[in-house]
């Protein structure tokens, strides 16, 4: 039971942390269908609910009648392979009878639970795929009778609240589907079998011939399955509709090796609250007083290589999770003032959550309660209207009505935590494929062939853009390479489109071992202009001759996917313009390079469903190269 336990819990924190990519993608849905049960009781004594015979199974089981099945799901899968997590309503119910008693009542358990299942899917054809892993029921009803009567209708003793189970199916696309805008559905059939155990304490007798002490069920199941998707389209509109396929390829002028990054990461200055709970959420790390004498944030610094993306993206998490003892550890070495504003959309939430904060410093890491002033929200000013603007979910407008402001009057409380990584795949080293096609595309795909027999396919792509990584196609001593890109597309009509270009990669000599890497976020700026003050303010303080800088561009989920994307652009070519302008007047030289990932999930810092997800996505890294 301690392994199943395990395994749900570590799965489902990987559906919940993992990314959307440009291979992986959600799907949601639901499962209908009707199933048979054969439950094995083995040796069971059933005399203390008045039925006055035991039940002795010696291996053959009576079948149910058909009983329906249904659920909800959600997976995270590629074309290949992927995990399904599911929520059904599992009615167990069944026959049983004594078979050493000849002619002895049929009895009708009547059994339902809500089951949980995680499973593996493999695509063994395009159409065809199977999956296989374990489920944990909780039982809901429980009640047995005779199958031609009703009069006692009592619950079944010792029961248990919780069983384990297996399951494993197959599963069949069919041509059926549908799609309108950025929704499509398609239909499944699924044929499956779950294996239901651990379902009874038992009770013994002296008399039960050396029978097991089991109670389990299995069922065979045979349904429809429903899949729903809801693709961003980032479509250009610029271009007009065409019959036609075409696409580039932007590569780097050179690939650079793997080096030492410097990486001065954010605090974002705001908690977020829970609706309708004003303690300080889990997610935000507590310690005792004990804890917070030793804490250090140098602790939260282990180098490590940025193509372990997990634990990359684990580190900075952190940071932001360590926040209160962050800041708690800073204002103990600095006489420095912390300005609190709770913000709700009652005035008196807002100085609740705002005191559970101030509470937790003073309290813990023993600051002077002075030093922390509680702001009141002068007209909840700081309450944004997400009201006007569907575009926004409801989920993330309850996160964010609920939620505390810091400030302070000194940049030592709130600066940047410095982490240290090795990079293995430098951001200048992005090839940048854009797809100018139909406006009704479908998705696409793009097979890569290269020296030495290399081939590669990435996809299926919804977007009109995306982004590889150049370091993985030249492997080992291959130092540069010309290669073929083939585009197949397919239009939501089902018309098949295709195109080619080829392009040639090289890898540099330079030794371009360390950079420095900042990020600016725009959370907390009123105006665009001091946003970029700051960004080129921080880049002329570090500016050496001949310093290589990458620009990079990312936007968090709140509006309009494109109009996210033509605002970034447009920042980042004035960002681009300014920092020319001032580096020019210094005499010195210097190359930028702009990189815009706009709501890309597989490049943006933290995922987008996380309101503080949404908040660090939104924002510009500049990377200075050594």
């Amino acid at each position: 039971m301690n392994f199943i336990y395990t395994f749900f819990s570590s799965v489902l924190c990987l559906l919940i942390y993992l990314p959307v990519s440009a291979q992986f993608s959600y799907t949601y849905g639901t499962d209908f269908g009707f199933g048979i049960n054969a439950i094995g009781v083995g040796y069971q004594d059933l005399t203390s609910i008045g039925l006055a015979t035991n039940f002795a199974n010696k291996g053959k089981s009576e079948i149910s009648n058909p009983l329906m099945y249904t659920g909800g799901f959600v997976s995270y899968s590629s074309p290949t392979i992927g995990f399904r997590l599911r929520t059904s309503y599992d009615n167990r119910s069944g026959i049983i009878q004594d078979e050493f008693i000849a002619n002895s009542r049929q009895m009708m358990p009547s059994l339902a639970y809500i089951t949980n299942d995680i499973s593996f899917h493999y695509s063994v054809l395009p159409t065809l795929s199977l999956y296989i892993g374990p489920s944990i029921s909780f039982l809901i009803h429980n009640k047995i009778n005779r199958i031609d009567a009703s009069d006692n209708d009592n619950p079944i003793p010792a029961m248990n609240a919780v069983c384990p189970g297996f399951l494993s199916g197959i599963m069949y696309k069919t041509p059926l589907s549908f799609s309108a805008g950025s929704f499509s559905s398609k239909l499944y059939t699924f044929l499956e079998s779950s294996w239901m155990v651990n379902q009874r304490k038992g009770e013994f007798s002296v008399n039960n011939s050396g029978l097991a002490n089991i109670w389990s069920t299995v069922s065979i199941r045979a349904g429809i399955s429903l899949h729903f998707q809801f693709n961003k389209s980032t479509i250009d509109k610029e271009f007009p509709a065409t019959d036609s396929l075409s696409f580039y390829v932007k590569t780097p002028k050179e690939i650079a090796g793997k080096r030492r990054i410097a990486e001065n990461f954010p605090l974002l200055p705001i908690v977020y609250f829970r609706p309708n709970n004003s303690n300080i959420p889990f997610y935000y790390q507590q310690l005792s007083s004990e804890q917070a004498a030793s804490f250090s944030e140098s602790q939260l610094d282990d180098i490590i290589t940025d193509s372990d993306k997990q634990k990359h993206a684990s580190k900075r998490i952190m940071v932001y999770q360590q926040m209160l003892n962050i800041i708690g550890s800073r204002m103990t070495h600095s006489k420095d003032t912390l300005y609190i504003t709770g913000i709700a959309p009652e005035e008196k939430d807002g100085i609740i959550i705002a005191g559970y904060i101030k509470d937790y410093l003073t309290g813990i890491f023993r600051i002077d309660g002075g030093r922390i002033k509680q702001l009141e929200d002068n007209n909840q000013k700081n309450i944004r209207n997400y009201d006007s603007d569907d575009s926004v979910d409801i989920v993330f407008k309850r996160q964010d009505s609920r939620r505390i402001v810091l400030k302070s009057n000194s940049s030592s409380l709130l600066k940047p935590v410095l982490l240290h990584f090795e990079s293995v795949d430098p951001p200048e080293n992005e090839i940048e494929i854009r797809v100018y096609s139909p406006s009704d595309l479908s998705s696409w795909t793009m097979q890569l062939q290269g020296p030495d027999e290399f081939m590669k396919n990435i996809g299926p792509f919804s977007t009109q853009k995306t982004f590889i990584n150049a370091t993985s196609l030249l492997n080992g001593a291959l130092a540069s390479g010309k290669f073929t890109a083939s585009v197949q597309a397919e239009k939501s009509t089902g018309i098949q489109l295709q195109a080619d270009t080829s392009f040639a990669l090289t890898m540099s000599n330079a030794a371009k071992m360390s950079a420095e890497r900042f990020t600016v976020l725009h959370e907390g700026y009123e105006k665009p202009e001091y946003f970029i003050e700051e960004i080129v303010s921080l880049v002329q303080s570090k500016l050496n001759n001949h310093t290589e800088i990458v620009l990079i561009g990312s936007s968090g989920a709140n509006g309009d996917t494109k109009e996210n994307e033509n605002r970034v652009q447009k920042l980042l070519e004035r960002i681009k313009s300014q920092i020319e302008l001032n580096v020019a007047k210094t005499g010195k030289h210097s190359t930028i390079k702009l990189l815009n990932y706009g709501e890309d999930p597989n490049r943006v810092l933290f995922t987008q469903e996380l309101p503080y997800g949404r908040s660090y996505n939104d924002c510009i890294t500049i990377e200075m190269i050594k």
